[in-house]
């Protein structure tokens, strides 16, 4: 009875619930989030619904089918969810189910039904849909690590430009053991116009035989045929076959290898004879596809030497894998199993138990920052090793980098030693743990505030500028007046307080430069707001809603122009290489890309990356690229660039940002077909870095140092054809991570040349030392071609291949028993030039000195070793400075460091001082955080201002005829009417008021500039402070003529068995934009001339019968000579008046 009174009383209750007036779900507005959509039989359509509803609310199902309603933006009661439903082709009422969230309750307390609040239209998918490629070939790509696939570039017909359709509505078919991907090709932005096809080879164990005229499939759900295409990407096998001979595997077959501390990865050499059709590549178990190629870097296409890497699984396992071949007649599995065991990096890593905690009421920092952290415990040096300062929010990851954090001990047992400032709103854990295993995590401390703030910080606007077709301006305007804005996240970076261009972390206006080409696949910026609490909440680039009013994120100016002039990515009007076949044999090649796209705008610049190494595909993340303009003579965009010599012949892979649109190779080949093919010949060629070939220990690999000894390795680098440029190597030891480095190049060899030379690398070993074993650590060997080998490796050429489990790789030192010191250096002194810095000050004033002592009353300081001075700010972010010794005297030595700080560097933060790094000689370690510098009545932080001074940073460049300037700095406020720009021409007439076509606080643009040939001073003066001047150097337009002269061999030949003849042309190209009126020169040893004028001298000058080249034209005659070597041109007269 008394268990029915209860539910009575809980059905009454929840009646009273859902009748309460206050309680009403209301709709108040509904905006369909995606664009009309194709579908077969249903089509999936989200769409932002505000509802007044006072607590939080699940969709659990509705007509249409809810699949999620997931909380966007909320403002009190008022609440956006983005509401998806899938539903039938046709017009359709939607209507949802939700139930009140309250308390996490379940079965949930309340529900609440809301029938037809919104139209659904989805459209019926064209029964004609077809797809066309744009070239009939099938494409690949090569490279170390890459996979098999070939690709082909889709255009859909019969659809309308614009609309597009789930990625569920066409599938790909091929049969076994092909595999096929069907995706749209997104690029820019915008996605609905092209799609890839994919084909791939599925893995095996054994031989499959493939069938060759296999066919690829692009079907609808319905089953209706849209694309059908034979696979044609594999070739007949070679008559003779193809030989395999020399396969070697580094590290040795059934090795065991530490992961990760020479490579990540095993490689495979092979020399193979006759291979022209047939690809070979690594296998392993897991694979899903055929992938791991083996590539072709040594000799010509009839006998080379192929390389190949197959990544290690995981840190631990025994990697099985296997060599095969593929031809159009199926894959052949070669040999048995290659076996490659691997294991961690030996660590006996552990946490001390009595771990302290420190935490300090700290009121010198403001009223947010009262919490100053500090952590100590013992534990053994484990680079995994990680310490974190987390709630349920936000996570904060402070790695302890050498020598940061180590303290009081040596590199295998000492104590961690760190200070955080944490702000007064902060709650949460710091915990310590090894990466990938949290099992041995220890928690160090909690921190728990009495300050409460529930609200993320509230992003009221969002604006998108255009600087370029590559830089766009962002600015947000966000405000969270409890506990403050902490950082803005947009994806690619954070945006900070020191991108304040007005207000504070509680409100302000911020400001940042993004590269468009970064978000290529994107239609905006997404925002997550971290505040101080760890609050965040997420503007999705998906869906960019900002507030209740249905604000929204803009989308990328450039995605505009892409709509606007129906710019498609693909449509190239023109696309074509100077020289699609080049000979780079015995040298470098100069060649030139020109290319149209459709509706491009003459301002795009594009950007030209050549994969030249196949040993280092990521290259072009770290290589300066050739740098494109439009040519206004051949009415197209053009790229000078250079081809290394002695590449592997056949085709050359390449990247090209063309923003906001990226296109490797393949792209291009599939858009316009041949054109794009940039083939290169060598009779013999060398992309193989540089490999070490013998290597010992000397004077052996266990050494006594009963006196000073002379230690090192004994080594033979060779480049056969290219030969070595460089190479260094970094010698560190299980005590000392501080490195030995040193640099080689042919001139250091004891014997040899550049391409096979014998080294010595030799380092001394004091008997005031410790025991202990050093290793080469890393290590970079490039060749004159610019090829380079590294260790340790990931997915590149390691030069230590053949000695990754050699018993050479470490020197055993053991020192004297009797003078062992275990105590740790001590700091002495310690002080700063300055006690407060102003951030957004002038660079000149950023600049802090430091100046210390450090003393070790047993083996003595090692002078080696240069202490590191930090600053740490709550975000995690560091900066250092490397001390240098000044002196040292009567056992104590004596430093001094300098760090600049970057502009806003602690902005509104608290900046906390630490020094890691103080090693004796006989490798104890010490290091103090802020806490401990506290302690011992050291100065410990340094107060940040961040004043509102504008600061200029940089300039674009500007030539001496154009007028345009753009000028990037700080603090140039968020009101135009303060701003002045002034230039100083250095002409007599001093400042002069400048007008402003664009204006932000960090950029302002001028089209007012006169045009001049001399440096140019510009300043801002925001709010009657001026900012400091920069100079402008303009660069020189040549008003003379601008020409090119390329000189081509036709033959050469020997007349009577000893004199040498050569026959050759010479072109003369009008590059500028004036036409070469006259032109006239002098050449010896001229046995024949034809085509010019022949005056005294003699000199040759251009004919009557064509006296002028006009811009862009050309001029060719000939001329033969004696000699072997094209002649050249001297007494050069040229006229463009």
């Amino acid at each position: 009875m008394k268990n029915i009174n209860i539910l009575i009383f809980i059905f009454i209750y929840l009646i009273g619930f859902v009748l309460s007036d206050d309680d009403e779900l209301k709709i108040i507005r509904v905006e369909r989030i995606d664009e009309i959509e194709y579908g077969s039989i249903d089509c999936s359509i989200r769409f932002n619904v505000l509802i007044d509803y006072p607590r939080p609310l699940v969709f659990v199902s509705g007509i249409g089918g809810v699949v999620n309603g997931d909380a966007k933006v909320k403002n009190g009661t008022l609440t956006i969810y983005q509401i998806r439903h899938t539903v039938l082709v046709g017009n359709n009422s939607v209507s949802f189910q939700a139930h009140d969230y309250t308390n996490y309750q379940y079965p949930y307390p309340v529900y609440i039904n809301k029938t037809d609040y919104a139209i659904a239209q989805c459209d019926q998918l064209p029964s004609n849909v077809k797809f066309v490629s744009k070239q009939n070939r099938w494409n690949s790509i090569s490279g170390f690590g890459t996979p098999f696939n070939w690709f082909k570039l889709l255009n859909p017909i019969n659809l309308d430009i614009g609309k597009g359709f789930s990625n569920y509505e066409f599938v790909c078919q091929v049969p076994q053991p092909y595999g096929c991907y069907f995706y749209p090709a997104q690029n820019g932005g915008y996605q609905k116009r092209n799609y890839w096809l994919i084909v791939f080879i599925q893995a095996t164990n054994t031989y499959i035989p493939f069938n060759p005229t296999t066919n690829v499939l692009i079907k609808s759900k319905q089953g209706t045929i849209a694309f059908n295409s034979t696979f044609d990407g594999l070739k007949d096998p070679t008559n003779p076959p193809m030989q395999l001979l020399n396969f070697e595997s580094f590290p040795p077959i059934n090795s065991v290898l530490s992961f990760g501390e020479m490579t990540n990865h095993a490689t495979f050499q092979t020399q193979i004879i006759n291979n022209k059709n047939t690809l070979t590549s690594i296998s392993k178990e897991d694979d899903e596809m055929i992938q791991s190629q083996l590539i072709p870097l040594l000799g010509s296409t009839s006998n080379a030497t192929f390389i190949g890497i197959s990544e290690f699984s995981t840190a631990t396992q025994n990697n099985k894998m296997h060599l095969q071949i593929v031809d159009n007649q199926g894959a052949k599995r070669i040999g048995g199993d290659i076996s490659i065991s691997t294991k961690l990096k030996d660590s006996s890593a552990s946490f001390d138990s009595d771990i302290k905690t420190s935490i300090i009421n700290e009121t010198n920092f403001g009223s947010r920052y009262i919490y100053h952290t500090n952590v100590k415990f013992d534990t053994s040096y484990d680079p995994t090793m990680t310490v974190s300062f987390d709630d349920q929010f936000s996570y904060e990851v402070i790695p302890p980098s050498f020598p940061y954090g180590i303290s009081n001990g040596t590199l295998r047992n000492h104590s961690i030693s760190i200070s955080s400032a944490t702000g007064s709103f902060y709650s949460g854990n710091l915990n310590c743990y090894r990466n990938g295993d949290h099992s041995k995590s220890e928690k160090i401390a909690n921190i728990i505030s009495s300050n409460t703030d529930l609200n993320p910080a509230v992003i009221s606007e969002v604006e998108l500028f255009n600087l370029s077709f590559d830089k766009v301006l962002i600015r947000i305007k966000a405000n969270d007046d409890i506990s403050g804005i902490k950082y803005l996240d947009v994806f690619r970076f954070k945006i900070q307080s020191s991108d304040l261009v007005w207000g504070n972390p509680m409100n302000g206006v911020y400001e940042a430069i993004a590269s468009v080409i970064e978000y290529s696949t994107m239609k905006t910026i997404p925002v997550i707001s971290f505040d101080y609490k760890g609050n965040n909440q997420g503007i999705d680039q998906d869906n960019p809603i900002i507030d209740t009013n249905f604000n929204k994120v803009p989308n990328f100016p450039t995605l505009n122009y892409i709509k606007d002039k129906k710019l498609d990515p693909f449509n190239f009007t023109s696309f074509s290489f100077k020289y699609n076949d080049i000979d780079v044999s015995n040298q470098a090649f100069n060649n030139t890309l020109c290319f149209g796209l459709s509706g491009a705008d003459k301002g795009m610049v594009p950007q030209f990356f050549l994969l030249y190494s196949p040993t280092n595909m990521k290259a072009y993340e770290t290589d300066k690229p050739f740098i494109g303009a439009w040519d206004p003579l051949k009415n197209q965009f053009c790229i000078d660039f250079i081809i290394p010599a002695r590449i592997f012949s056949g085709e050359i892979n390449y990247i090209i940002f063309f923003s906001p649109f990226i296109y490797d190779r393949g792209y291009i080949i599939n858009s316009v077909g041949s054109t794009a093919q940039l083939r290169v010949l060598s009779n013999y060629a060398d992309q193989l870095p540089p490999i070490i070939t013998e290597f010992n220990a000397y004077p052996s690999t266990n050494v006594n140092v009963n006196s000073e000894k002379i230690i090192g390795w004994d080594l033979r680098i060779e480049d056969l054809t290219n030969g070595l440029l460089s190479a260094e190597f970094n010698i560190t030891s299980e005590y000392d991570l501080n490195p030995i480095t040193i640099k080689l190049t042919p001139n250091n060899a004891v014997s040899g040349n550049d391409k096979s030379g014998v080294y010595q690398l030799r380092f001394p070993v004091s008997p005031n030392c410790r025991s202990q074993s050093y290793r080469i650590s890393s290590a970079k060997l490039t060749d004159a071609q610019g090829h380079f080998g590294v260790t340790p490796s990931t997915y590149n050429f390691n030069p230590f291949i053949k000695f990754l489990s050699s018993n050479q790789l470490r020197i055993n030192t053991t020192c004297p028993i009797g003078n062992n010191d275990n105590e740790s250096p001590i700091l002495n002194s310690f002080k700063s030039s300055l006690v407060s810095i102003d951030v957004g000050g002038f660079k000149e004033n950023r600049t802090v000195v430091f100046e210390f002592t450090t003393s070790d009353s047993g083996s003595g300081i090692s002078t080696r070793h240069n202490p590191l001075v930090y600053l740490s700010k709550p975000t995690s972010s560091k900066i250092s400075c490397q001390s240098k010794l000044l002196s040292y005297t009567n056992g104590q030595a004596n430093y001094s460091c300098s760090i600049e700080l970057p502009y806003g560097f602690g902005a509104h933060d608290a900046l906390l001082i630490s020094i890691y790094g103080i090693v004796d000689n006989q490798s104890n370690m010490n290091g103090y955080s802020s806490f401990d510098l506290k302690s011992l009545g050291f100065q410990y932080s340094l107060l940040s201002q961040f004043s509102d001074i504008p600061v200029l940073e940089s300039t674009s460049s500007i030539t001496n005829q154009a007028s345009t300037l753009t000028i990037y700095g700080h603090k140039f406020g968020i009101d135009s009417s303060k701003v002045t720009l002034q230039v100083n021409y250095n002409n007599g007439q001093g400042w002069k008021n400048t007008s402003v076509s664009f204006y932000a606080g960090i950029v302002l643009i001028t089209d007012s500039i006169t045009p001049t040939s001399t440096p140019f001073y510009v300043r801002v003066i925001v709010n009657n402070i001026i900012s400091n001047q920069i100079i402008v150097t303009p660069t020189l337009i040549p008003t003379q003529c601008n020409y090119q002269v390329d000189q081509t061999i036709i033959s050469k030949w020997i007349n009577s068995e000893v004199y040498h003849y050569l026959q050759a042309s010479i072109t003369i190209k009008n590059n500028g934009i004036k036409p070469i009126k006259a032109f006239s020169f002098m050449m010896s040893n001229i046995d024949q001339i034809w085509g010019v004028t022949i005056s005294s001298g003699p000199t040759y000058s251009l004919p009557s019968w064509n006296p002028t080249i006009n811009p862009g034209n050309e001029y060719t005659f000939g001329y033969i000579l004696k000699g072997t070597d094209v002649g050249q041109l001297v007494n050069v007269m040229v006229d463009c008046s």
